[in-house]
């Protein structure tokens, strides 16, 4: 049970890993608009979207 667990935490690392370098779209809720880019591109181009989000002060 727990090399289970372990193998599904070490496959989400990887996926959120390999969404800086594999593109996916991203909706913009408030305007609709949406993109078909990498999450490091689209919080360098100022989304706040999973799993780069900006930290409230």
């Amino acid at each position: 049970m727990q090399k289970t667990i372990l193998d599904e935490q070490e496959k989400h690392k990887q996926l959120l890993q390999s969404m800086n370098t594999r593109p996916f779209w991203h909706y913009c809720e408030v305007c609709g608009k949406k993109e078909y880019i990498t999450a490091e591109e689209a919080f360098n181009d100022g989304w706040d979207y999973p799993p780069s989000r900006s930290e409230w002060s």
